[in-house]
Parts: structure tokens; sequence; C-alpha cells
């Protein structure tokens, strides 16, 4: 064998291994992306312990996927898993310190464990990051409200409607505001608004009840307490779902006695 075609069988070797390399990196991406799809639908169905099984494959599979490690984050928070969800937060911010989303969901975090200082620093970041990002402006109102900066959440309950025209909980927010400093009219036009948008979800039609109860609308006020009853009785496991199913009889009997 001649020089020349030793030198052409080591380049050919070298080609081929090159291209197998990037093959299976190729591979084991497409993979890690198939797991983080899966995960995705999970969750969005609120299979939350399986999408975490799923985002887990992905991130061993890839160490560096910032948003499988954010959507496990949020996974662990609506199973109360804070510990791991700010583990998995923190990670994503090490691995893409402009990845807004996660200063958003930060934020909400923050405000459940009560550190309000801090979730307000995390929710300025995200508007900063994202001026358009819905989320965030959503998250800081529900701060300044449990604040009692009744205005500034009305303004960020605003702002986030103007971003998304259909921004359920944006709507339900701030008619809880309105609800709170007595404007009984613009609450129950948002909680009708967020029923429109969702009228699958008691928590509204419960509020909606209380300002009709407040504004002696007492045929409307049953109307809604009914059903809140009817969404919740087929789902009386969940805490929440049982106790908005008990306080509406409760509330339908203190209105028959009036």
């Amino acid at each position: 064998m001649n020089r020349l075609h030793v030198i052409l069988v080591i380049l050919i070797f070298a080609i081929v291994t090159a291209s197998s390399a990037a093959c299976s990196v190729t591979s084991s991406s497409d993979t890690a992306q198939s797991h983080f799809n899966k995960g995705d639908k999970l969750a969005e169905n609120r299979f939350f312990d399986l999408a975490i099984t799923q985002f887990d494959e992905a991130i061993e599979l890839d160490p560096d996927y910032v948003e499988a490690y954010y959507h496990r984050g949020n996974a662990y928070v609506e199973l109360g898993d804070y510990v791991n969800a700010i583990k998995d937060y923190t990670m994503t911010m090490q691995l893409n310190p402009d990845f807004a989303p996660v200063y958003a969901s930060n934020c909400s975090l923050a405000s459940k464990l009560g550190s309000y200082d801090f979730a307000l620093a995390n929710c300025f970041t995200a508007i900063e990051l994202d001026p358009d990002m819905g989320l965030a402006y959503l998250n800081r109102g529900n701060i300044y409200g449990k604040n009692g900066e009744y205005d500034l959440a009305i303004a960020d309950f605003t702002k986030a409607i103007e971003l998304n025209p259909d921004y359920t909980l944006a709507y339900h927010d701030r008619g809880w505001i309105y609800k709170e400093i007595g404007e009984h009219e613009l609450a129950i036009a948002d909680f009708t608004k967020a029923i429109e948008l969702d009228p699958r979800n008691p928590s509204t039609y419960f509020d909606r009840a209380e300002v009709y109860t407040l504004q002696s609308q007492v045929e409307e006020a049953v109307n809604d307490y009914e059903m809140v009853i009817a969404i919740t009785e087929g789902n009386l496991e969940d805490q929440d779902a049982k106790w908005l199913y008990v306080r509406s009889y409760i509330e339908i009997s203190e209105l028959s006695l009036e």
C-alpha cells in the first residue's frame, strides 16, 4: 500500500468517525427533545409525577437543557415540592441568566413562601428581560395586591390583559382586587369575563357569588354557588374543591334564611 493510499484511508476513517459522532450527538439531542415533549404534554394534563420522570430523562441526555430544568421546576411547584423547584429554577438561571420566564416563575414561588421583596425583584427582572411577558405582570400584580397596593395591582393586571386579551387569570385577579376595594360592578364584569373564557373554574363563580351577595342579588348568588357545587362535586378529593363545595352549600343555606 503506497503512502498516498494510506493517507486516503486515514482521511476516510476520520470523516466517517466524525460523521458517526455527529449522528450520535443529534440522536441524543432528538431523544432529549422527545422526552421533553412528552413531559410537557404530561404536565399540561396535570400528570406532574410522570412529567418529572420525562424531564429527568431529558436532562440526563442533555445536562444543559435549560427548558427541561425550568419545566421540571414548574412541575415541582405544582406538587408543592418547593425545595426541588428552587434548585431547578436556580440551575435554569445559571445555564441562561437571560431566560425571562424563570424569573417570573421564581417571583410566584417566592411570593408563595412569603418572600415578597425577593419576589418583586424577580418580577422586575423578568419584565426588564421581556417587557411583553404577561405572566410577570400578573405575578407582580398579585404581590402588590397582597401588600395592599391596589392601584399598582390593577395597573399590572390591566397591562397583562392588554398583552393578552384572553388572559383568564388576569381578569379573575383584577376582579378580586375590585371586590376588595368595593368596586362591585367592575368586579362582576371581570369575573363574568373570566367565566366566559374558562366556564369550568369554580373559584370564579364563588368569587362572583360573594359580590352578588354584597349587592343583595340573592338569585344570582345562589345560581353561582350552585355552579360551584356542580363543578366540584366530582373532585372532592382535592382539598380546594372540597372547601368550595362545602362553603357553597353553607352560603346557599344562609341566603335562604334571609
